[in-house]
Parts: C-alpha cells; structure tokens; sequence
C-alpha cells in the first residue's frame, strides 16, 4: 500500500464519476445477478466467521424481506424485524470512499473488492438470520428533486417492482396518505408539525401553483417583498391572510377576531416552503418575518445575512 501524499488532476475528476456510480446503483435493477448476490451473501458470513446460510431468499422490496422474514419465523402477522446494519443502500457511503481509493492504487484489499463487488450488484436491504439471509432488490424507480433529495408529489418517490413504494417531499418522508389521499384545510391547521405542513403547502403549490394555494387557503396574498443577501443569495417573502375573520383568533396586540396570517418561506438549504402562523395585524411581510426571529433578536436589525470572511 502506498501512502498518498496529494492529488492529482485525473484522480480529482474521478471522484464525481465514483459518486455517480454509487447513486445509480441504487436507481435501478440493471446491475442485479441473483447468483453473485447469493454468493456473496455467503461470502459475508464466512468472512464474519460465521456458518453461511443454508438459504438466501432474494425479495423485490424491503417490504418483501419483513414479510418473507416473519413466514419463516411462523408468524402470521408481520412484526417489523430490525434489518440488518449491513447490506444495505447505507454502505454505499463508506464502500464509495474505499472504492475511490481502490481505484487510485492506494488501497488493495481483497476482502473489500469481494463486498464492493457484491454491493455493485444493488443490495438495497437485508434481513440476516443465522441460516437464513433475506436480500433486497433496489428500487425499480427513485424521483429527485433539482437538490437530488428524493421527491415526488403525485406518487411515491421510490418504488420496487412488488409495488411497494416510499413517499417524501423534499427528502422529507411523508405517509402515503398525505399524497394519495389528499388533506384539507382543516387538517393543515391541525397539523402540529411544522415540516409536515411545509410538505402539504409544497404538494399544492407544485399541483396547482399560487392560484391553488391561495384557493385553499381561502386566503390573499397582502404583500410580497424580495430581499437581496449579497450578490449570490436573495430570498422572496410573502405575506397572506384569509379573507374572514374569526372570533377566536388573536393578534399580538390582543386584538380578537383576527384573520388567519401566515409568513411565506422559503429554506435555504433545503428549498422546503413554509407558511408559519403569524400575527394578523402586520400588512408588510419582511416586518412579519421579523416578528417570528427569537425574542433576544433587536426588532430593528434588518432582516438580511451578514458573511464575514478572514
């Protein structure tokens, strides 16, 4: 093994294309072999010093393996079973890093070419019993967003070929309901996650753009400002209130009978919509962004960021 003291040019740009190996692995079905996946499974238990299963069951989901799992073990209702920490999509990470460095000549190691080559083939999920291993197809189709989180909403965002399927807006995994069963207005202002219901905001805004919104929140947009950073951030706030006003509703001025408020916002890192429950008696969205920082922020620091570089 040699030590590696720099990079160069050619080593630099392979790391990207390593990257994007690794992702679409876990994209598709097209690297899958039931034989080389059976056998390395075995090859994983003899390598843990352990007897190789008598039999490896190959499963179209994870679903797939908890149901497979429970039948073995004489269930007749499925109990969720703890999959295992390994063969799994969550070694992609660490077996990408080892392979960069595989690649490059750094390291050589057989008994890690022997798990990379396994887990080339798309090992999504695993269930591991002493004499019985229940393996995971990866999913037949997986939807991002222009982040490159898991994103859908009209339909789950991963899926296998069982039909089984997992739902997330935003990289936020979400219950299947919110999205193939729909929400009311109701059910928003019940909604005590705030994650959640920026989920909820996301799905009709994507479905049926500010006009939708704006239907279902029986609501109008009062004002709407642009604030510029510096040169490379700005964000746009947005200010909305109902139409009726209702009885218990308070502003913070301890007025009553107030409109529903909320502030329009948009995160940075994540690009997630929230709309946050704010006082109705403001008419200027960047004062009403103001009034939801901590209380020890001074009402009068402008609502902009400040970057310091040494």
């Amino acid at each position: 093994m040699s030590k590696l003291e720099s990079l160069t040019k050619e080593q630099e740009a392979l790391m990207p294309a390593i990257a994007e190996k690794w992702i679409n692995i876990f994209n598709n079905n097209a690297t899958w072999n039931d034989e080389k996946v059976i056998e390395g499974v075995k090859w994983c238990y003899e390598a843990s010093k352990l007897s190789p299963p008598r039999e490896v069951v190959i499963c179209d989901s994870p679903a797939d393996c908890q149901i497979k799992a429970n039948h073995a073990l004489g269930r007749t209702i499925i109990e969720h079973i703890e999959p295992s920490s390994y063969l799994s999509y969550s070694d992609c990470g660490w077996v990408s890093f080892h392979d960069f460095f595989d690649q490059i000549g750094v390291s050589e190691d057989e008994d890690f070419r022997k798990f990379r080559d396994l887990m080339e083939n798309g090992v999504y999920y695993s269930i591991l019993f002493d004499e019985m291993a229940f393996v995971s197809k990866p999913p037949v189709a997986v939807l991002k967003n222009e982040d490159d989180a898991l994103h859908c909403v009209d339909g789950p965002a991963l899926y296998f070929s069982d039909g089984y399927g997992m739902y997330s807006v935003n990289g936020r995994e979400v219950e299947d309901e919110l999205i193939e069963d729909g929400f009311t207005f109701e059910d928003f202002q019940n909604e005590e996650n705030e994650d959640i219901r920026a989920c909820m905001i996301t799905i009709i805004k994507e479905r049926e753009g500010d006009a939708g919104l704006l239907k279902f929140l029986g609501a109008e947009m009062v004002d709407e400002k642009t604030i510029t950073h510096n040169d490379k951030h700005s964000e746009t706030h947005r200010l909305y209130k109902t139409k009726e006003v209702y009885d218990f509703i308070q502003d913070h001025k301890g007025r009553m009978g107030q409109p529903y408020c909320w502030s329009e916002m948009v995160c940075p890192s994540t690009g997630q919509t929230y709309l946050i429950e704010n006082s109705a008696a403001f008419d200027d969205a960047i004062e009403a962004a103001k009034f939801l920082r901590p209380a020890w922020v001074p009402a009068d620091l402008p609502y902009t960021w400040t970057q310091f570089a040494n």
